[in-house]
């Protein structure tokens, strides 16, 4: 089982994401704002977040990736970025600049499943 913490706007795609990772067998943890995910990063201790980039109101993506990915608080916990908005090349450059990967909305619970396998090496928690 992985703790997850899934960062987005939208309540109804974090109760989407919610359901699908329950019914996976992990332990889910939510955000909707950036502020608050950090918060609950540094207390929580996730394995693994799922960071939607929707959730920006005054600031641009790629200083959003860079303020988040990087914040010492979650340093060391793979971040998949999520958005419906962005093309190809802005996946690679997601992918180029450190971060885990890019993925496009709606998340289905078979890329989730394959997602969490991939980068968490250890989810077993005492």
């Amino acid at each position: 089982m992985a703790k997850i913490l899934f960062l987005d706007d939208d309540v109804s795609t974090l109760q989407l994401m919610k359901m699908a990772a329950d019914v996976l067998g992990h332990q889910i943890v939510t955000a909707t704002c950036v502020s608050e995910a950090i918060q609950l990063a540094g207390s929580q201790t996730p394995d693994l977040i799922f960071a939607d980039l929707g959730c920006l109101q005054d600031m641009e993506g790629n200083a959003f990736i860079h303020q988040f990915c990087h914040s010492a608080t979650i340093e060391g916990v793979p971040v998949i970025i999520v958005s419906a908005g962005w093309s190809g090349d802005d996946a690679q450059r997601v992918e180029k600049n450190g971060h885990c990967c890019f993925m496009n909305k709606p998340v289905t619970m078979d890329q989730m499943d394959k997602t969490v396998k991939k980068y968490v090496q250890s989810a077993s928690r005492p």
